[in-house]
């Protein structure tokens, strides 16, 4: 099995997974390393997103503070913030420190046996009835299982394998002093599926990577059971 990383031009790489164990569930939170700082965080409405009232109820089904609150009260809470919609609040969430996030899941693979390539672009990922060929600029690497997450170049590596994937609108954004490119299903939703010997995650909208440990966890189980599936708005469209 072959895990594939998203945005495989740069830097690339062909990344194989944690030799054993579903999921890696010892350790969810990289404790000590830095990759994680707790503060509040304020959510906005979306027309097509659930609704934050519902994710509030889901939230603290879990046992995690969420309150729903209106954009009048939001602003004053938060001066020199504007709000126009409903804002959810969570005192306990955080933000992720991108640079040390990575530094740390690669540091875990390694110490489980796994292999990290950098600079190694995925040019085609080709499935057939017994497996999939991954062809790199290095040779090409056949295996049972792949999992792709390639963001935005998901429609140029698997639009011919036939996985009858959504469309993806891809647009490019400047949060900061950077462009990510960001691939959008029509729904939101992301895509988390198995068809045949490729396991997809996709239509992130930019927001794979704070996600990655309950994503990661969820292709992890399609790819070790076959009778696996993602929660329902994740899942193709069957039949």
């Amino acid at each position: 099995m072959l895990t594939l990383p998203a945005y495989p031009p740069s830097p690339g790489a062909l990344r194989p997974p944690l030799p054993d164990g579903p999921r890696g569930r010892a350790g969810g939170r990289a404790t000590g390393s830095g990759a994680q700082k707790r503060r509040a965080a304020r959510t906005r409405g979306s027309a097509h997103a659930v609704g934050l009232e519902e994710i509030a109820r889901r939230l603290g089904a879990r046992g995690i503070p969420a309150e729903v609150i209106s954009g009048a009260e939001a602003a004053g809470r938060w001066p020199g913030m504007r709000f126009e919609d409903t804002v959810l609040h969570s005192p306990d969430a955080g933000v992720a420190r991108a640079a040390a996030a990575l530094r740390e899941l690669e540091r875990r693979v390694v110490a489980a046996g796994g292999e990290v390539r950098w600079h190694t672009p995925v040019r085609a990922i080709e499935p057939d009835s017994d497996g999939v060929d991954v062809v790199t600029d290095a040779g090409t690497h056949r295996a049972d299982v792949a999992i792709v997450t390639v963001g935005a170049w998901t429609e140029k590596l698997l639009g011919g394998a036939g996985l009858g994937l959504p469309p993806l609108r891809v647009t490019e954004e400047t949060p900061a002093h950077f462009t990510p490119r960001m691939p959008t299903t029509p729904t939101e939703a992301f895509v988390l599926e198995r068809v045949g010997p490729v396991v997809v995650g996709a239509g992130f909208s930019g927001q794979g990577f704070k996600f990655a440990p309950g994503v990661g966890a969820t292709l992890a189980d399609l790819v070790l059971d076959i009778d696996a599936s993602a929660a329902e708005p994740f899942r193709l469209p069957r039949g």
